[in-house]
């Protein structure tokens, strides 16, 4: 077998066992369940820009319209100088006057933006909600999934040990078979004992009538 040929039967055996993984619903479920997560957290973080941006351009407002004001009330000020040059004071009031008027340009342009973007904030708004009660009801599913999963696995264990049938179970049948052989073992046992007691005290008491006899002689 070639080089080639070996990496190509190591990789589809790697893909085998993702489809192997991936042919128990629970797993697959499990998987898909992990995508939505992924796809909340890239609501979230797009929610946060949008937010941000929300919060940049009412800023950038305030800052392009008191830069206005204060381009006017410059230009005011300089043409009304009397101290300055009046042709000198009429350029420089015009120049501030032009950026007067493209700072509130700014202003507007920003402005305008700000309803289009409240209109996408909500929107992820709710995008990232539905996932969220998405989420809880499928995890809540999955963990429901693999609790039945487990208690199938352990009535299927439980049935095959005969757990749930014990008056025919063969280890109890077994348990009870050397029980009796035990009880009879030790009846055995005392009976035996009973016969050398018997016998012993049958050994005495012929010995005791010897004795007498034998006492009765030397009389």
């Amino acid at each position: 077998m070639s080089y080639l040929d070996k990496l190509y039967q190591k990789g589809e055996q790697k893909i085998n066992a993702l489809k192997n993984k991936l042919s128990n619903p629970i797993d697959e479920f499990e998987h898909e369940l992990k995508m939505l997560r992924a796809e909340l957290q890239t609501g979230l973080k797009a929610s946060a820009r949008i937010k941000a941006l929300l919060i940049q351009s009412e800023g950038d407002i305030e800052y392009n319209t008191q830069k206005a004001e204060t381009l006017g009330q410059k230009a005011s000020d300089t043409i009304n100088a009397q101290d300055l040059n009046p042709k000198a004071a009429e350029k420089a009031a015009l120049h501030m006057l032009v950026l007067k008027k493209n700072a509130l340009a700014k202003a507007e342009v920003i402005k305008n933006s700000i309803p289009q973007l409240k209109e996408e904030s909500e929107k992820l708004e709710e995008v990232v909600s539905h996932l969220k009660e998405n989420i809880r009801k499928y995890e809540n599913d999955l963990d429901d999934f693999k609790l039945k999963a487990k208690i199938s696995t352990l009535s299927k264990e439980a049935k095959e040990t005969e757990i749930y049938s014990s008056e025919k179970s063969e280890t109890i049948d077994r348990l009870e078979k050397l029980k009796e052989q035990i009880e009879r073992s030790q009846m055995d046992e005392n009976l035996l004992d009973d016969s050398y007691t018997e016998i012993a005290s049958d050994e005495l008491a012929d010995k005791s009538i010897f004795e007498e006899l034998e006492n009765l002689k030397k009389k």
